[in-house]
Formats: C-alpha cells, sequence, structure tokens
C-alpha cells in the first residue's frame, strides 16, 4: 500500500528557506493570537424544557468569569478573567501588540516582487525585510554602469577563433602527431562551442564534444564532431551552439543505438578520421594523442581508454590523457573581449555592494543582509550568484553561510563576500563592511571605528592586499608563490600570519575558481599577460571577528590593471 501523497505545500517550497527564524522572538499579533471559546462558570445551564427554580432567581448573582486560551509556540496558556475585565483587557492587550509589530516588523521576512533593469519585473529574496522593498535598484544595471562595447557577449568569430587555436595547439606543429581533444558539456564546451550542462545534463549515456586539426599546416583549421545516442539527435541539433551556418554544416555527428558501445563507435569514428589525416600529409602513419578535458567523470575516460586499445592492438601508438598545459593556458588569458565583459559584471557587482552599504543597520539578520546584495544582482540581471553574508564572529569562518538567528550587533563587521554571472562570465569581490551611524547623514563622512582591534585587523588587511598589487607592479616576470607570499609576510609580521588561513588568489572567468591559483606552493607558476585572478588576503580570528578584502587584477606586460577600476576599499564605510 503506498504512502499518504505529500501536502500541497510540499511542492512549493521557496529557494531560500524562510523556517530557519524558529528561534527569533516570536511578536504575537492581534490576528495571530488563537483565541479560545469564551466560557461562563457558574452552575450548569438548564435545559430548554426544564423552568427556572424560584430560588435561584432571588439568589446573589455571582459575576461571571470568562477564559482566554491563547497558543505561543510549544506553549499554551489560559487566562480566567471577570467579565467587567474582558472588555479592557482585550482592548488593551490589542493595542500593545499593534504598536509592538508595527515597530519591530520592518525586518519581518516578506514574499513580493520588485522592477529591476529595463522595467523587468523580479521575485524578491523571500527574506527580505519590509523595509527593504522598496529599494529602487535600477541604478545599477548593465545598461547604466557598464561603457557599450563592454556589455557585448562573445560573437561568433571569436568562437572560431577559439576553436581554430585549439586545433593548432593540439598538433604542437608535430607533422607526425594527429592529436584530438575531448570533453564532456563543461566550461571548457561553453568556451568553444557555447553549450555546457545547463544545456546538456550528464547522465550515464556519454554526449561528447570533438575536436581535430582538419588540415596539416601550421594554421589548421578545427574539425568539430558531436557524440550523441541516436534517439537524442534532433534535440541536439537545436542546441545554441557558437557556430556559423558554414561551420554548422561541417560538423560531424556521430550517433550510436542502446545496444552498442558508445565509445567503441567514437573510436571507429577517430580512425576514420585519423585516416583522412594521413591521406592529406601522404604519411602512412602517425602517433595518436587523445587529451580528455580535466573535469571528464571518470566513467567516460575509462570507456574512451578501453576502446583505443582495439587500435593499439592493430600496431597504431596512441596516447590517452589529460590536456596539457598549452591548453588550459587558452583559456587562462583572457581576449580583450573577455576583459571587458569581466570589467562589466564587476561594475554591476561593485556598485549593488556600494548600494547595500548604505542599507545595512543594527539589528537585521545575515539572512536579510543577504536578501539585500541577492535583489540588488538578480535586479540588474546578474545569474547564477554566489554570495555569503557573515556578520561578526560568523565572518571568522570564511565560507560560512548566512544565518536567519544571527543579527548585525553594534560594532560588528559585515562581511559580504559576492557574485554574478553575465553572458557566462563571473565576478568575485569581497567587502568587510560597517554601517553608517545614524549621526552621519552624510556617508562620506568617515564615523569613528568601533574598536581598536577591529580598525588594527581592517587596515592590515588592506595594506596586505595593496602590497600584493605593488609587487605585481614592480615584477612584470614574477610567480603565483611570489605574490602570495609578500601579502602573507605582512600579516605575519604583524603577528596574524597563523590567521591568514587560505591561499592569496584564484583566477576567474566562466568559472568562479579556474587557474592560476596563487599559493605559496605555485613557485614555478609564472603569471601571464592576460591572465586574471583575485588577490584576497584576510584575517581570521575564531568566535571574534574576520576581515577579507577581495579584488579582480588583470596581469599585463607592464604589471597589472584592476578589473574594477575604481580601486580598492577605502574604509569599511566606503567599499
Amino acid at each position: 500500500m503506498g504512502s499518504a501523497p505529500p501536502e500541497a505545500d510540499d511542492y512549493d517550497l521557496p529557494l531560500y528557506s524562510v523556517h530557519e527564524d524558529h528561534h527569533k522572538p516570536f511578536l504575537l499579533t492581534d490576528e495571530e493570537a488563537q483565541i479560545g471559546e469564551l466560557d461562563q462558570e457558574g452552575p450548569s445551564t438548564p435545559s430548554s424544557s426544564s423552568s427556572p427554580s424560584p430560588s435561584s432567581s432571588s439568589s446573589k448573582r455571582v459575576p461571571p468569569r470568562y477564559s482566554i486560551s491563547l497558543v505561543i509556540g510549544p506553549s499554551h496558556f489560559t487566562l480566567r478573567i471577570h467579565g467587567g475585565t474582558l472588555i479592557l483587557f482585550l482592548l488593551a492587550s490589542l493595542f500593545v501588540s499593534r504598536v509592538v509589530f508595527q515597530t519591530l516588523s520592518c525586518f519581518s521576512p516578506k514574499s513580493a516582487s520588485s522592477v529591476g533593469q529595463s522595467g523587468k519585473s523580479f521575485t524578491l529574496h523571500p527574506s527580505t525585510a519590509k523595509i527593504h522593498q522598496g529599494i529602487d535598484w535600477s541604478g545599477i544595471s548593465p545598461e547604466k554602469v557598464c561603457e557599450k562595447e563592454e556589455g557585448k557577449g562573445i560573437d561568433l568569430e571569436e568562437f572560431a577563433k577559439r576553436r581554430d587555436t585549439l586545433a593548432r595547439l593540439l598538433g604542437s606543429g608535430e607533422k607526425d602527431n594527429w592529436a584530438v581533444w575531448v570533453s564532456e558539456p563543461s566550461p571548457n564546451t561553453l568556451y568553444y562551442v557555447n553549450l555546457s550542462t545547463r544545456d546538456w545534463y550528464l547522465s550515464e549515456r556519454p554526449w561528447l564534444v570533438v575536436i581535430t586539426p582538419s588540415i596539416s599546416t601550421s594554421s589548421p583549421k578545427a574539425h568539430l564532431s558531436i557524440l550523441t545516442p541516436s534517439f537524442e539527435l534532433s534535440r541536439t541539433k537545436r542546441l545554441p551552439f557558437a557556430l556559423s551556418s558554414s561551420d554548422l554544416s561541417q560538423i560531424s555527428w556521430v550517433t550510436w543505438e542502446e545496444a552498442e558501445n558508445p565509445y567503441a563507435v567514437l573510436s571507429q569514428h577517430l580512425e576514420h578520421l585519423y585516416a583522412s589525416y594521413l591521406s592529406s600529409i601522404k604519411e602512412s602513419k602517425a602517433k595518436w594523442t587523445i587529451h580528455l578535458e580535466e573535469n571528464m567523470r571518470q566513467l567516460v575516460a575509462d570507456g574512451i581508454g578501453k576502446a583505443v586499445k582495439t587500435v593499439e592492438g592493430r600496431g597504431l601508438e596512441v596516447r590517452v590523457g589529460l590536456v596539457g598545459e598549452s591548453i588550459r593556458e587558452q583559456r587562462m588569458r583572457k581576449t580583450k573581449k573577455e576583459r571587458e565583459l569581466l570589467r562589466c559584471v564587476s561594475k554591476v557587482t561593485m556598485h549593488a555592494l556600494r548600494k547595500v552599504q548604505t542599507h545595512l543597520q543594527i539589528g537585521m539578520s545575515e539572512k536579510q543582509g543577504e536578501a539585500l546584495i541577492y535583489n540588488a544582482l538578480t535586479s540588474a540581471g546578474l545569474t547564477d550568484l554566489s554570495i555569503i553574508v557573515l556578520f561578526g564572529a560568523n565572518a571568522a569562518l570564511p565560507h560560512a553561510s548566512a544565518s536567519a538567528d544571527k543579527w548585525l550587533e553594534e560594532g560588528e563587521f559585515a562581511l559580504f563576500d559576492v557574485g554574478g554571472t553575465l553572458k557566462g562570465y563571473i565576478s568575485d569581490f569581497t567587502r568587510t563592511m560597517l554601517p553608517n551611524p545614524r549621526s552621519s547623514p552624510n556617508p562620506s563622512i568617515e564615523p569613528s571605528w568601533p574598536s581598536r582591534r577591529s580598525q588594527t585587523i581592517w587596515n592590515l588587511v588592506h595594506d596586505a592586499q595593496s602590497t600584493a598589487l605593488q609587487t605585481l607592479d614592480k615584477h612584470i616576470n614574477i610567480t603565483a608563490a611570489k605574490v602570495d607570499l609578500s601579502a602573507r609576510l605582512i600579516i605575519t609580521e604583524a603577528g596574524y600570519g597563523d590567521h591568514f588561513t587560505h591561499r592569496l588568489g584564484h583566477g576567474i572567468g566562466l568559472q568562479g575558481h579556474e587557474g592560476p591559483y596563487l599559493n605559496a606552493g605555485n613557485a614555478k607558476t609564472w603569471l601571464k599577460e592576460g591572465e586574471v585572478f583575485s588577490i584576497e588576503p584576510g584575517v581570521y580570528l575564531e568566535n571574534q571577528l574576520g576581515v577579507r578584502l577581495e579584488d579582480l587584477v588583470i596581469k599585463t606586460d607592464e604589471g597589472y590593471e584592476l578589473v574594477w577600476s575604481a580601486g580598492l576599499a577605502k574604509s569599511p564605510w566606503l567599499p
């Protein structure tokens, strides 16, 4: 016998749970109070068929008493009140609860919608405070803060150049080396053909993108093959490939039936391409190299490896391995158009952070802070948001989650580590901020620090970040490790080295974290022109406070450029 179907509400849970608020002080409103039945106590009421006793009518009347039952949370209270005071009691209770409710309900979770970029409506975060529902976020959209060229996406011509560059890298200039690049849907396929797991989810049935050099000159063109289940071919052809009509007509659609081994089908197709390559170079034999995308699932990599053994059995030399450094480096070094997109999404993110800072208030929860930045970024059209909002001692846990039970208290830092995606490219910025005191209506006037320790640590982290940038500026040729160590030394010499617990930075682009990685172990990783990465030192004192500042930089031939050209944070009040 099957279980009972779930309640209808089980199918309509919000993206962000608001049930975490159950530890908050619960304020009873007049609508929420459950008033029990008013029971008059005293002699039993006679039945309608009985006549009243003469003696009872002449006896002294006892004032009736009423009971009011209230259920608050898990507790049940019964109040017994004489009738003469009942009305006064109800009116007084109603008045007090209404006044208190209206005073404090400005931070109660609500569900509503608002208007963002280009007049488009968006759904507010469910933890949005009532006083924050009417904020106008329209001024931070890409149309308002970005240059015209910055907001444009990658065009078909650039996608074609990417694939042709890959084809050139595959051969490494060796005539007798035929190479193949194979990938499942991933950020790499997004880079080369504009498809990712958003377009095709991963399953036990392999769906693969294969790129090979089509000719044997020094400037080969890329040939694209797609391995797909036969019954999915029509769907596959409708995907938004970043290909011209001419390139689309040249795709090899490689299909496999359910009863077939898909990897054997792929191997047979590669043999056919290999034969065409040999014919073009007028040779009888060449080495094979199959480059597997680094995030490929093991079951797929194993399937390909076993299938090509049949080729080796016929005397051909086949090597299967992960892509080399030169291929990974292609994505790491951003083109002009990529850098423009990164600048645009960064401008939106930082304008959002700056506006959020003006709405920080003592007494708001981390969840309500999360709602602020969520609404700001969503209104601007950013997607796939990454948001960390931590107050006070919680910020000492670098990647903790926002809580509905942690409130911003006087003198506490508010750490916001946030980013979003615009046309595939991602932002990532961190600011450790303080709210503007009510006594300072002009946010450009810097208020006083809450404590000497908070001032010392915030300035220390800021100095470490500035030192890392100076190191980049002074050394055109520099390793990732050296930049990390330059910032780490500042914090260590101040006595907080053990509290800087993570690397200095990471690359960014189509992924929030990608190469290069700035840590002390990468002493042989030379930073190259066009790479974009974060500089984000931090100091974390567990159970006390945490401070992190993060900005993105572009490595140039002359040093670096900040992606967000307005510069580093000036203070906790001027992010």
